[in-house]
């Protein structure tokens, strides 16, 4: 079975082969190690881990360069915004609330903090190049470049030529705008209608983008991941009109006929609580105190 492995060094990743037979099925939010199964429907970045933490949000077409400051006219800043995003993910059938995470930006240094499922972290660290990843129960973490994440998105984008599975990994997928702004992505078994919102400072939008992006490589890593390369057009058109998706709805259609839906709404704030401050130094601190060990041993 093809896969992707680990290189010689633990934040070294590299393409020994790639995937004959991706899942067709997309990411509804991004995060390197926890996939959500549900009645047979894995759904998340996010990639083939045993946990029940959905994922959201991806974006950036692999094919672009690998930071969004690269989308014309959209020139990085100096200074990076202090801000925070909160998502919110349920289902519809039957009504349940799926996840919930707070998503800081500070200083270059991204946090994505769970509130329901608090196992796994992650750190986004542009200042250093890297994803870390934090497992609080094993008190262990994985340190991945970013360029390494960057090499391997291409390479797969690079490798699947045949047009029938670029449908079904939504590869070939369009995006749409309709006449009330509500963005469209369509392909195989998946239904995306993303309703946007334009932040205050525009900055808001390509930081969040940027964040993203890394974070739908990373489901790209692990095997199993399912490639969101459909949501991650979408994601580049809202960033590049300076808009994130304050509610998404996301329908999966099974081979048999059954129909799943979800849909995440995302707020944004410039206010931290002391207790989401408290949040950040904790995982601050477990990046200087857990055990790093490599990738493939992450998250068992």
């Amino acid at each position: 079975m093809a896969k992707i492995g680990i290189g010689k060094h633990e934040n070294d990743l590299c393409v020994d082969r790639l995937p004959g037979a991706l899942p067709m099925l997309p990411m509804f939010r991004p995060c390197p190690y926890r996939p959500l199964v549900a009645a047979g429907l894995v759904f998340g970045l996010l990639i083939a881990h045993r946990t029940t933490v959905p994922l959201y949000g991806q974006m950036a077409n692999v094919r672009q360069a690998s930071h969004i400051d690269e989308i014309p006219g959209q020139a990085a800043t100096s200074k990076f915004p202090e801000f925070v995003v909160t998502t919110t993910i349920a289902s519809s059938d039957p009504p349940a609330t799926l996840s919930r995470h707070h998503t800081v930006f500070r200083d270059g240094v991204v946090y994505d903090i769970p509130q329901l499922h608090r196992r796994f972290a992650t750190i986004l660290d542009l200042n250093s190049s890297c994803v870390v990843l934090l497992d609080r129960q094993h008190r262990t973490q994985c340190v991945l470049s970013t360029e390494s994440l960057t090499k391997v998105a291409a390479a797969i984008e690079a490798e699947v030529t045949d047009p029938a599975k670029r449908d079904r990994m939504g590869m070939n997928a369009e995006v749409t705008v309709s006449d009330n702004g509500v963005w469209q992505v369509d392909y195989p078994g998946v239904r995306y209608r993303i309703t946007p919102a334009i932040p205050s400072d525009k900055r808001f939008a390509i930081h969040y983008g940027q964040f993203v992006d890394w974070m739908c490589r990373l489901n790209l890593v692990r095997p199993g991941g399912v490639p969101p390369f459909g949501r991650m057009k979408a994601n580049r058109a809202l960033t590049t009109n300076h808009q994130i998706g304050q509610t998404t709805q996301l329908e999966l259609v099974d081979p048999d006929g059954a129909t799943k839906r979800f849909e995440s709404e995302t707020e944004w704030s410039t206010r931290m609580d002391t207790g989401m401050a408290d949040q950040v130094a904790e995982l601050a601190g477990m990046r200087i105190t857990f055990r790093q060990i490599p990738l493939e041993d992450f998250g068992h």
